[in-house]
Protein backbone atom coordinates (compact mmCIF):
# COMPACT_ATOMS: atom_id res chain seq x y z
CA UNK A 1 0.00 0.00 0.00
CA UNK A 2 1.61 3.26 -1.12
CA UNK A 3 4.70 1.44 -2.36
CA UNK A 4 6.97 3.27 -4.79
CA UNK A 5 9.13 1.40 -7.29
CA UNK A 6 11.65 4.26 -7.23
CA UNK A 7 13.25 3.09 -3.97
CA UNK A 8 14.16 -0.37 -2.68
CA UNK A 9 15.81 -2.05 0.26
CA UNK A 10 18.28 -4.57 -1.19
CA UNK A 11 19.26 -7.56 0.96
CA UNK A 12 22.60 -9.25 0.30
CA UNK A 13 22.02 -12.54 2.07
CA UNK A 14 20.94 -16.16 1.53
CA UNK A 15 18.09 -15.40 -0.87
CA UNK A 16 14.39 -15.02 -0.09
CA UNK A 17 11.22 -17.06 -0.36
CA UNK A 18 8.85 -14.60 -2.01
CA UNK A 19 6.03 -17.16 -1.80
CA UNK A 20 5.54 -15.99 1.79
CA UNK A 21 2.25 -14.04 1.86
CA UNK A 22 3.89 -11.18 3.75
CA UNK A 23 6.82 -10.94 1.32
CA UNK A 24 5.11 -11.55 -2.03
CA UNK A 25 3.52 -8.06 -2.23
CA UNK A 26 6.92 -6.37 -1.82
CA UNK A 27 9.25 -8.63 -3.84
CA UNK A 28 8.79 -8.87 -7.61
CA UNK A 29 10.21 -11.98 -9.25
CA UNK A 30 12.41 -9.78 -11.44
CA UNK A 31 14.03 -8.33 -8.30
CA UNK A 32 15.49 -11.63 -7.11
CA UNK A 33 19.15 -12.05 -8.05
CA UNK A 34 22.12 -14.27 -7.31
CA UNK A 35 25.87 -13.78 -7.52
CA UNK A 36 26.15 -17.16 -9.27
CA UNK A 37 23.35 -18.27 -11.62
CA UNK A 38 23.65 -21.89 -10.47
CA UNK A 39 22.89 -20.91 -6.88
CA UNK A 40 19.30 -19.94 -7.65
CA UNK A 41 17.48 -17.15 -5.82
CA UNK A 42 15.53 -19.15 -3.23
CA UNK A 43 16.40 -18.98 0.47
CA UNK A 44 18.44 -22.10 1.24
CA UNK A 45 19.07 -21.15 4.86
CA UNK A 46 16.28 -18.97 6.21
CA UNK A 47 18.38 -15.95 7.20
CA UNK A 48 17.48 -13.94 4.09
CA UNK A 49 13.72 -14.36 4.57
CA UNK A 50 14.06 -13.41 8.24
CA UNK A 51 16.00 -10.25 7.36
CA UNK A 52 13.45 -9.40 4.66
CA UNK A 53 10.57 -9.42 7.12
CA UNK A 54 12.46 -7.24 9.60
CA UNK A 55 13.51 -4.75 6.92
CA UNK A 56 9.95 -4.42 5.61
CA UNK A 57 7.85 -4.68 8.78
CA UNK A 58 10.20 -4.40 11.71
CA UNK A 59 9.52 -6.59 14.74
CA UNK A 60 6.21 -8.35 14.06
CA UNK A 61 5.71 -8.73 17.81
CA UNK A 62 4.55 -5.11 17.89
CA UNK A 63 3.08 -5.04 14.37
CA UNK A 64 0.69 -7.95 14.97
CA UNK A 65 -0.58 -6.49 18.22
CA UNK A 66 -1.67 -3.29 16.43
CA UNK A 67 -4.80 -2.72 14.34
CA UNK A 68 -3.24 0.15 12.40
CA UNK A 69 -2.94 -0.38 8.62
CA UNK A 70 0.54 -1.28 7.39
CA UNK A 71 1.89 0.92 4.61
CA UNK A 72 5.11 -0.04 2.88
CA UNK A 73 6.59 2.85 0.93
CA UNK A 74 9.36 1.00 -0.92
CA UNK A 75 10.11 -2.14 -2.93
CA UNK A 76 12.43 -4.95 -1.89
CA UNK A 77 15.26 -6.74 -3.70
CA UNK A 78 17.31 -9.81 -2.85
CA UNK A 79 20.75 -10.88 -3.99
CA UNK A 80 21.97 -14.33 -2.98
CA UNK A 81 25.42 -13.59 -1.60
CA UNK A 82 26.12 -16.88 0.19
CA UNK A 83 26.38 -20.23 -1.62
CA UNK A 84 23.88 -23.01 -0.86
CA UNK A 85 24.84 -26.53 0.20
CA UNK A 86 26.75 -28.45 -2.44
CA UNK A 87 28.71 -25.44 -3.68
CA UNK A 88 32.21 -24.43 -2.53
CA UNK A 89 32.45 -21.73 0.11
CA UNK A 90 33.60 -18.32 -1.05
CA UNK A 91 37.22 -17.78 -0.02
CA UNK A 92 37.96 -14.76 2.23
CA UNK A 93 40.18 -13.10 -0.39
CA UNK A 94 37.14 -13.05 -2.71
CA UNK A 95 34.61 -11.59 -0.25
CA UNK A 96 35.09 -8.07 -1.61
CA UNK A 97 34.76 -9.12 -5.24
CA UNK A 98 31.64 -11.21 -4.60
CA UNK A 99 30.03 -8.37 -2.63
CA UNK A 100 30.81 -5.97 -5.48
CA UNK A 101 29.11 -8.33 -7.93
CA UNK A 102 26.11 -8.58 -5.61
CA UNK A 103 25.78 -4.79 -5.52
CA UNK A 104 26.03 -4.46 -9.30
CA UNK A 105 23.35 -7.09 -10.13
CA UNK A 106 20.28 -5.09 -9.08
CA UNK A 107 21.80 -1.83 -10.29
CA UNK A 108 22.22 -3.24 -13.79
CA UNK A 109 18.68 -4.65 -13.74
CA UNK A 110 17.09 -1.44 -12.41
CA UNK A 111 19.48 1.50 -12.93
CA UNK A 112 16.60 3.94 -12.43
CA UNK A 113 16.02 2.87 -8.82
CA UNK A 114 17.54 4.27 -5.64
CA UNK A 115 18.28 1.65 -3.00
CA UNK A 116 19.63 0.97 0.47
CA UNK A 117 21.84 -2.11 0.83
CA UNK A 118 21.59 -4.41 3.83
CA UNK A 119 24.40 -6.90 4.55
CA UNK A 120 24.03 -8.78 7.83
CA UNK A 121 27.10 -10.92 7.15
CA UNK A 122 30.53 -10.61 8.79
CA UNK A 123 33.78 -12.55 8.91
CA UNK A 124 34.09 -14.19 12.29
CA UNK A 125 37.40 -13.97 14.11
CA UNK A 126 38.59 -11.12 11.87
CA UNK A 127 38.33 -7.81 13.67
CA UNK A 128 40.17 -4.61 14.43
CA UNK A 129 40.30 -1.14 12.83
CA UNK A 130 42.79 -1.99 10.07
CA UNK A 131 41.33 -2.10 6.55
CA UNK A 132 40.84 -5.44 4.82
CA UNK A 133 40.13 -6.14 1.15
CA UNK A 134 36.45 -6.60 2.09
CA UNK A 135 36.12 -3.36 4.07
CA UNK A 136 38.09 -1.46 1.41
CA UNK A 137 35.66 -2.72 -1.25
CA UNK A 138 32.68 -1.52 0.79
CA UNK A 139 34.31 1.88 1.28
CA UNK A 140 34.90 2.14 -2.46
CA UNK A 141 31.33 1.06 -3.27
CA UNK A 142 29.88 3.62 -0.85
CA UNK A 143 32.17 6.37 -2.16
CA UNK A 144 30.98 5.55 -5.66
CA UNK A 145 33.98 5.06 -7.93
CA UNK A 146 37.22 6.63 -9.11
CA UNK A 147 35.92 9.44 -11.33
CA UNK A 148 34.61 12.36 -9.20
CA UNK A 149 32.35 13.44 -12.07
CA UNK A 150 30.60 10.07 -12.27
CA UNK A 151 30.35 8.95 -8.66
CA UNK A 152 27.43 6.73 -7.64
CA UNK A 153 27.34 6.86 -3.86
CA UNK A 154 25.64 4.03 -2.01
CA UNK A 155 24.22 3.65 1.48
CA UNK A 156 25.29 0.28 2.88
CA UNK A 157 24.19 -1.01 6.30
CA UNK A 158 26.39 -3.73 7.83
CA UNK A 159 26.01 -5.69 11.07
CA UNK A 160 28.64 -5.17 13.76
CA UNK A 161 28.91 -8.90 14.51
CA UNK A 162 27.90 -10.86 17.58
CA UNK A 163 29.42 -12.17 20.77
CA UNK A 164 29.94 -15.97 20.74
CA UNK A 165 27.16 -18.18 22.07
CA UNK A 166 27.47 -19.92 25.44
CA UNK A 167 29.56 -17.27 27.20
CA UNK A 168 29.19 -16.94 30.98
CA UNK A 169 27.39 -13.79 32.08
CA UNK A 170 30.51 -12.38 33.75
CA UNK A 171 32.18 -12.30 30.29
CA UNK A 172 30.30 -9.02 29.77
CA UNK A 173 32.67 -7.47 32.30
CA UNK A 174 35.28 -7.73 29.50
CA UNK A 175 32.87 -6.56 26.79
CA UNK A 176 35.50 -4.36 25.15
CA UNK A 177 37.49 -7.48 24.20
CA UNK A 178 34.77 -8.41 21.69
CA UNK A 179 35.63 -6.17 18.77
CA UNK A 180 33.48 -5.36 15.75
CA UNK A 181 33.99 -7.89 12.96
CA UNK A 182 35.19 -7.41 9.40
CA UNK A 183 33.92 -5.59 7.31
CA UNK A 184 31.81 -3.49 9.71
CA UNK A 185 34.79 -1.23 10.48
CA UNK A 186 34.65 0.32 6.99
CA UNK A 187 34.46 4.11 7.21
CA UNK A 188 31.73 4.92 4.69
CA UNK A 189 29.12 2.39 5.74
CA UNK A 190 26.61 2.46 8.58
CA UNK A 191 27.69 -0.12 11.14
CA UNK A 192 24.77 -1.39 13.20
CA UNK A 193 24.91 -2.67 16.74
CA UNK A 194 22.13 -3.68 19.09
CA UNK A 195 20.44 -2.55 22.26
CA UNK A 196 17.44 -4.14 23.94
CA UNK A 197 14.10 -3.33 25.49
CA UNK A 198 13.22 -7.03 25.77
CA UNK A 199 12.44 -8.42 29.22
CA UNK A 200 11.55 -9.85 31.64
CA UNK A 201 11.40 -13.50 30.55
CA UNK A 202 7.82 -14.81 30.29
CA UNK A 203 8.48 -18.22 28.70
CA UNK A 204 6.87 -21.03 30.68
CA UNK A 205 9.44 -22.75 32.86
CA UNK A 206 12.02 -19.99 32.52
CA UNK A 207 10.32 -17.17 34.45
CA UNK A 208 12.89 -17.50 37.23
CA UNK A 209 15.78 -16.79 34.84
CA UNK A 210 17.25 -13.29 34.80
CA UNK A 211 18.00 -11.23 31.69
CA UNK A 212 21.62 -10.75 30.69
CA UNK A 213 21.20 -7.02 30.00
CA UNK A 214 19.10 -4.36 31.67
CA UNK A 215 16.43 -2.71 29.54
CA UNK A 216 17.68 0.26 27.53
CA UNK A 217 21.30 -0.91 27.52
CA UNK A 218 23.58 -2.59 24.99
CA UNK A 219 22.29 -5.94 23.77
CA UNK A 220 24.41 -8.90 24.98
CA UNK A 221 24.82 -9.89 21.31
CA UNK A 222 26.46 -6.64 20.17
CA UNK A 223 30.17 -6.08 19.54
CA UNK A 224 31.98 -2.78 20.21
CA UNK A 225 35.11 -0.82 19.24
CA UNK A 226 36.10 0.58 22.64
CA UNK A 227 39.56 -1.00 22.46
CA UNK A 228 40.42 0.73 19.19
CA UNK A 229 42.75 3.71 19.22
CA UNK A 230 40.52 6.66 18.37
CA UNK A 231 43.04 8.20 15.97
CA UNK A 232 42.78 5.38 13.43
CA UNK A 233 39.10 4.44 13.50
CA UNK A 234 35.73 6.19 13.49
CA UNK A 235 33.08 5.55 16.13
CA UNK A 236 31.61 2.09 15.52
CA UNK A 237 28.83 1.07 15.66
CA UNK A 238 27.16 4.36 14.78
CA UNK A 239 23.59 3.26 15.53
CA UNK A 240 21.77 0.69 17.64
CA UNK A 241 18.43 -1.02 17.09
CA UNK A 242 16.59 -3.76 18.94
CA UNK A 243 18.68 -6.93 18.83
CA UNK A 244 17.03 -8.92 21.60
CA UNK A 245 18.26 -10.01 25.00
CA UNK A 246 19.71 -13.22 26.44
CA UNK A 247 18.65 -15.22 29.47
CA UNK A 248 21.00 -16.34 32.23
CA UNK A 249 20.82 -20.07 32.90
CA UNK A 250 20.20 -20.38 36.62
CA UNK A 251 22.24 -23.61 36.73
CA UNK A 252 25.60 -22.43 35.39
CA UNK A 253 25.17 -18.66 34.76
CA UNK A 254 25.76 -19.07 31.03
CA UNK A 255 23.93 -16.77 28.62
CA UNK A 256 21.28 -18.43 26.46
CA UNK A 257 20.21 -17.06 23.05
CA UNK A 258 16.90 -17.36 21.23
CA UNK A 259 14.46 -17.20 24.14
CA UNK A 260 11.00 -16.42 22.73
CA UNK A 261 10.10 -13.43 24.90
CA UNK A 262 13.56 -11.91 24.45
CA UNK A 263 13.66 -12.23 20.63
CA UNK A 264 12.08 -10.54 17.61
CA UNK A 265 9.35 -12.05 15.44
CA UNK A 266 9.72 -12.13 11.66
CA UNK A 267 8.92 -14.05 8.47
CA UNK A 268 10.31 -17.54 7.90
CA UNK A 269 11.35 -19.32 4.70
CA UNK A 270 8.70 -22.02 5.30
CA UNK A 271 5.37 -20.19 5.26
CA UNK A 272 3.27 -23.37 5.02
CA UNK A 273 4.96 -25.11 7.95
CA UNK A 274 5.86 -22.18 10.19
CA UNK A 275 5.07 -18.75 8.73
CA UNK A 276 6.72 -16.82 11.57
CA UNK A 277 10.03 -17.39 13.31
CA UNK A 278 12.33 -15.80 15.85
CA UNK A 279 15.30 -13.59 15.08
CA UNK A 280 17.89 -11.82 17.20
CA UNK A 281 21.39 -10.30 17.31
CA UNK A 282 22.92 -7.54 15.17
CA UNK A 283 21.61 -9.09 11.95
CA UNK A 284 18.08 -8.26 13.10
CA UNK A 285 19.16 -4.74 14.08
CA UNK A 286 20.77 -4.17 10.67
CA UNK A 287 17.69 -5.24 8.74
CA UNK A 288 15.52 -2.87 10.75
CA UNK A 289 17.88 0.04 10.11
CA UNK A 290 17.99 -0.68 6.37
CA UNK A 291 14.20 -0.61 6.27
CA UNK A 292 14.17 2.67 8.18
CA UNK A 293 16.68 4.16 5.74
CA UNK A 294 14.56 3.00 2.77
CA UNK A 295 11.50 4.61 4.35
CA UNK A 296 13.34 7.94 4.61
CA UNK A 297 14.63 7.68 1.04
CA UNK A 298 11.16 6.77 -0.28
CA UNK A 299 9.81 9.94 1.32
CA UNK A 300 12.26 11.93 -0.84
CA UNK A 301 14.19 9.88 -3.45
CA UNK A 302 16.30 12.95 -4.26
CA UNK A 303 18.17 12.59 -0.96
CA UNK A 304 21.83 11.65 -1.25
CA UNK A 305 23.00 8.48 0.54
CA UNK A 306 25.15 10.72 2.76
CA UNK A 307 22.05 12.73 3.65
CA UNK A 308 20.03 9.67 4.63
CA UNK A 309 22.95 8.59 6.81
CA UNK A 310 23.03 12.05 8.38
CA UNK A 311 19.27 12.06 9.05
CA UNK A 312 19.49 8.68 10.77
CA UNK A 313 22.40 9.61 13.02
CA UNK A 314 20.92 13.08 13.64
CA UNK A 315 17.67 11.47 14.81
CA UNK A 316 19.45 9.10 17.18
CA UNK A 317 19.10 9.50 20.93
CA UNK A 318 20.60 7.65 23.86
CA UNK A 319 18.32 5.78 26.21
CA UNK A 320 18.10 7.05 29.82
CA UNK A 321 20.56 4.36 31.07
CA UNK A 322 23.05 5.27 28.31
CA UNK A 323 22.71 8.97 29.03
CA UNK A 324 23.13 8.35 32.74
CA UNK A 325 26.35 6.44 32.05
CA UNK A 326 27.65 9.24 29.81
CA UNK A 327 26.79 11.99 32.26
CA UNK A 328 28.03 9.92 35.18
CA UNK A 329 31.64 10.55 34.24
CA UNK A 330 33.31 13.88 33.64
CA UNK A 331 36.30 12.41 31.83
CA UNK A 332 36.26 12.89 28.08
CA UNK A 333 38.24 9.69 27.52
CA UNK A 334 35.62 7.65 29.40
CA UNK A 335 32.81 9.21 27.38
CA UNK A 336 34.61 8.38 24.14
CA UNK A 337 34.84 4.76 25.26
CA UNK A 338 31.09 4.73 25.86
CA UNK A 339 30.47 6.20 22.40
CA UNK A 340 32.44 3.29 20.98
CA UNK A 341 30.02 0.94 22.71
CA UNK A 342 26.65 2.45 21.85
CA UNK A 343 27.45 5.02 19.16
CA UNK A 344 25.07 7.91 18.59
CA UNK A 345 22.14 5.98 20.03
CA UNK A 346 18.82 4.70 18.71
CA UNK A 347 17.50 6.35 15.51
CA UNK A 348 13.89 7.34 14.92
CA UNK A 349 12.26 7.39 11.48
CA UNK A 350 9.64 9.79 12.78
CA UNK A 351 12.26 12.30 13.96
CA UNK A 352 14.25 11.85 10.75
CA UNK A 353 11.23 12.43 8.52
CA UNK A 354 9.55 15.25 10.39
CA UNK A 355 10.78 17.85 12.84
CA UNK A 356 9.19 17.52 16.25
CA UNK A 357 6.89 20.32 17.33
CA UNK A 358 9.66 22.03 19.29
CA UNK A 359 12.45 21.38 16.77
CA UNK A 360 13.50 22.92 13.49
CA UNK A 361 15.64 21.10 10.93
CA UNK A 362 17.73 22.46 8.08
CA UNK A 363 18.87 19.88 5.52
CA UNK A 364 21.50 21.00 3.03
CA UNK A 365 23.02 18.91 0.24
CA UNK A 366 25.97 20.73 -1.27
CA UNK A 367 29.42 20.03 -2.60
CA UNK A 368 32.46 21.67 -1.15
CA UNK A 369 36.23 21.52 -1.44
CA UNK A 370 37.33 23.01 1.88
CA UNK A 371 41.06 22.74 1.26
CA UNK A 372 43.29 23.47 -1.70
CA UNK A 373 46.83 22.26 -2.24
CA UNK A 374 49.26 24.21 -4.45
CA UNK A 375 52.94 25.06 -4.53
CA UNK A 376 52.56 27.07 -1.33
CA UNK A 377 51.14 24.09 0.54
CA UNK A 378 47.62 23.41 1.81
CA UNK A 379 45.29 26.32 2.46
CA UNK A 380 41.62 26.99 3.10
CA UNK A 381 39.51 27.06 -0.04
CA UNK A 382 35.74 27.18 0.44
CA UNK A 383 33.16 27.52 3.19
CA UNK A 384 29.36 27.34 3.31
CA UNK A 385 27.20 29.69 5.35
CA UNK A 386 23.58 28.92 6.20
CA UNK A 387 20.84 31.16 7.54
CA UNK A 388 18.65 29.38 10.06
CA UNK A 389 15.09 29.24 8.64
CA UNK A 390 13.62 30.88 11.68
CA UNK A 391 12.21 34.44 11.83
CA UNK A 392 14.63 36.87 13.46
CA UNK A 393 11.96 38.28 15.76
CA UNK A 394 11.12 34.79 16.99
CA UNK A 395 14.77 34.16 17.82
CA UNK A 396 15.07 37.49 19.63
CA UNK A 397 11.90 36.75 21.60
CA UNK A 398 13.54 33.70 23.11
CA UNK A 399 15.63 36.02 25.24
CA UNK A 400 17.64 34.12 27.85
CA UNK A 401 16.04 30.77 27.02
CA UNK A 402 18.58 28.02 26.45
CA UNK A 403 18.51 26.48 22.96
CA UNK A 404 20.39 23.39 21.77
CA UNK A 405 21.79 23.25 18.25
CA UNK A 406 22.63 19.82 16.80
CA UNK A 407 24.80 19.69 13.69
CA UNK A 408 25.45 16.50 11.69
CA UNK A 409 28.01 16.54 8.89
CA UNK A 410 27.97 13.45 6.68
CA UNK A 411 30.32 12.70 3.80
CA UNK A 412 32.10 9.72 2.29
CA UNK A 413 35.89 9.66 2.35
CA UNK A 414 37.89 8.57 -0.67
CA UNK A 415 39.22 5.10 0.23
CA UNK A 416 42.92 4.77 0.93
CA UNK A 417 43.23 1.50 2.85
CA UNK A 418 47.01 1.70 3.13
CA UNK A 419 46.95 5.02 5.00
CA UNK A 420 46.22 5.63 8.69
CA UNK A 421 43.52 8.07 9.64
CA UNK A 422 44.56 11.61 10.50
Amino acid sequence: DGRTEAVAVCLLDTGVNRAHPLLAPVFDAADLHSVHPDWGTDDHHGHGSEMSGLAIYGDLTTRLSSTDPIRIGFAAESVKLLPPDGFPETQPQSYGLVTQQAVFRPEIARPDRERVFCMAVTQRDVHGPKATSWSATLDALAFGGDDPAELRQRLICVSAGNLPDGLPHDALEDWDDYEIEDPAHAWNILSVGGYTQKGPITDMGFEHWNCAAELGTLSPYSRVSASWYRGVAPIKPELLLEAGNKGIDSADSSMVSGIDSLSLLTTSREPLVRPLTLSWATSAATAQLAGMAAEILADDPALWPETVRALLTHSARWTPPMEAALLGTGQKSERLLMLRRFGYGIPSAERALRSASNSLALVAQQEIQPFLRDRKGTRLNQAHFFALPWPTQTLLALGEQEVRLRVSLSYFVEPNPSADAP
